[in-house]
This record gives C-alpha cells, sequence and structure tokens, in this order.
C-alpha cells in the first residue's frame, strides 16, 4: 500500500515540481490569508506543499494542495529559497520536510503531453497547457487562439497578388 500521502505527480499547475513537502498533522498553521483560487475563500490549513518552475517563464511556484494533491492556493516568489521562507511562515517547522522531486523538462513536458492527448492544436500541435487564451472546438479539429488570429490576419488580407514577371 503506498505512503499516504504520497509524492506528488510531475506536474503541477502546468509547472514542473522542484520540491515538495508533506507536512505531519503535527505542524502548526500559522495563517497567511491564502485564499482557494477556485472559490475565493481562505484555505485554512493543507497538509501538502509543493514548489513548482513554470515550463513557459520560469516562475516559481509554491503550491499549496490537500492529501490528493488538489491545488487550493498558490502564490509566485523570485526563488526556491523565498517560497521556502513563505512556507515556514504559514507552517511554522516546514523546512524540514521539503523533498527533491527530481523531474526533469523532458519528463514534465512529456506528461504534460500525455495528460492533453487528443486535445492539441489541429495546426501548432500546441496543448491548452502552452499557450495563452482558448481554444475553440469543432467536430474533426481544435484551433488555438494564436493560430485562429494567424487565419484572420491571413484571411483580411486577401489572397496573395500575382508577382508579375519583368
Amino acid at each position: 500500500m503506498p505512503r499516504y500521502p504520497r509524492k506528488p505527480p510531475p506536474v503541477l499547475l502546468s509547472s514542473r515540481v522542484v520540491e515538495y513537502a508533506v507536512l505531519p498533522k503535527s505542524t502548526k498553521f500559522a495563517g497567511g490569508g491564502l485564499i482557494n483560487w477556485l472559490e475565493g475563500k481562505p484555505i485554512g490549513s493543507v497538509p501538502c506543499l509543493a514548489i513548482v518552475e513554470s515550463l513557459r517563464d520560469g516562475e516559481l511556484i509554491l503550491v499549496y494542495c490537500d492529501r490528493d494533491w488538489s491545488i487550493r492556493a498558490f502564490s509566485t516568489h523570485e526563488s526556491v529559497a523565498r517560497a521556502k521562507k513563505r512556507a515556514e511562515r504559514v507552517y511554522p517547522g516546514s523546512h524540514s520536510h521539503w523533498t527533491h522531486r527530481r523531474v526533469t523538462v523532458a519528463a514534465a513536458r512529456d506528461h504534460i503531453a500525455n495528460s492533453w492527448k487528443g486535445y492539441e492544436c489541429s495546426f501548432c500541435g500546441k496543448t491548452p497547457a502552452e499557450i495563452d487564451g482558448g481554444f475553440m472546438e469543432g467536430r474533426n479539429a481544435r484551433i488555438c487562439a494564436s493560430c485562429a488570429a494567424h487565419a484572420y490576419d491571413a484571411l483580411a488580407a486577401g489572397p496573395p497578388k500575382a508577382e508579375s514577371a519583368g
């Protein structure tokens, strides 16, 4: 039977998990104004923390999770050290519970690609995790906002003008 709670998946928030902490029940919650990102309500204490690195821009994010690694809240930080300092303020004593996850960038990208398999843009191949903006879906195709904008621009420009031979 797996240890409870188990280590996190290799990716949270479409970002590579760098380090994680499973906090013992004895860890006190000092508060800190953490708001649930979906419900807009304070989250209270959570048993699991992770520091993730965005694959898009390298941003470091401290993620507050329940025991199943479902995300309850998150905050951005300039460094791993600052993320851990914030975690220590919210959960005094958490500093001794951090573990390296050892997820490579390639493994994180593979995980994301597998998670979104079948939902890629039919034109550029990007997944929803790799784009800004939304996707439009038809019966047999999907197009991301970027490809839709390029298609619109091409249509608005009209047909290419024929070059005259000189």
